[in-house]
């Protein structure tokens, strides 16, 4: 993973990242006890394997093997990799913007930030797993409905960074932003994001919405190299 900048001007990632099939560390789907050997064995064990990011998934059921197995919520692990590790940066991959009120979501990742040491990363979406918003009872919509919430949501999350006080330790907080779609998931990365996640098919597929990012950054006046 690239090494994050802890103050003044981000870059814009734009490599894409895949968890499709994520080395030991990379990415740690909340399921099973939090006792198990998702846990670091010590606190630097992360470092060792060569993995400077760790995230947890934002779901509240297993994506993979029994859809109905153990499983716990990401953002409470978080806290536990927080107190449990000391240099890997920690985020969600990502948070869907419709489980939480956008302002206490980046209260929560504001609060990340300092129970780790400013290591956090908010990582947001606009969500897909419909079974996530029917067993909770969350509005699902449709992309169109899903996308305008999302649209509406990351301006006040970075607002409310801007309010919140103490303000996150790192400066600015990196922000994620997942997903693909090129009318308002890459306008918000080229408007709002530190770094950009997102799963492609082809080689192809990442030119055609990488240019199509450019052309965002281009538009809101932003260079994609800072």
């Amino acid at each position: 993973s690239e090494t994050l900048p802890t103050s003044g001007q981000m870059p814009l990632s734009m490599t894409p990242m895949t968890i499709s099939s994520p080395a030991p560390g990379d990415f740690l789907p909340p399921v099973g006890p939090p006792r198990s050997s998702h846990r670091p064995s010590s606190p630097s064990s992360p470092r060792k394997l060569g993995v400077d990011d760790v995230f947890t998934w934002d779901h509240f059921y297993p994506l993979s093997g029994d859809p109905d197995g153990a499983h716990f919520e990401g953002w409470m692990i978080l806290g536990a990799m927080a107190e449990a590790t000391q240099r890997v940066r920690l985020g969600t991959l990502v948070s869907s913007v419709g489980y939480r009120n956008p302002d206490l979501l980046a209260d929560m990742a504001r609060t990340l930030d300092h129970a780790s040491g400013g290591r956090a990363i908010l990582g947001i979406g606009a969500g897909w797993k419909q079974r996530d918003y029917d067993e909770y009872g969350y509005d699902y919509g449709d992309v169109s409905s899903r996308a305008k919430l999302f649209s509406r949501a990351v301006p006040r999350i970075v607002e409310r960074l801007d309010k919140l006080q103490p303000p996150p330790l790192s400066s600015p907080l990196p922000l994620l932003i997942g997903g693909g779609g090129k009318r308002t998931t890459l306008r918000l990365v080229a408007q709002h994001a530190h770094i950009w996640n997102s799963f492609f098919d082809t080689p192809d597929d990442f030119v055609r919405r990488n240019d199509v990012l450019e052309r965002w950054c281009a538009d809101v006046g932003r260079d994609s190299s800072q």
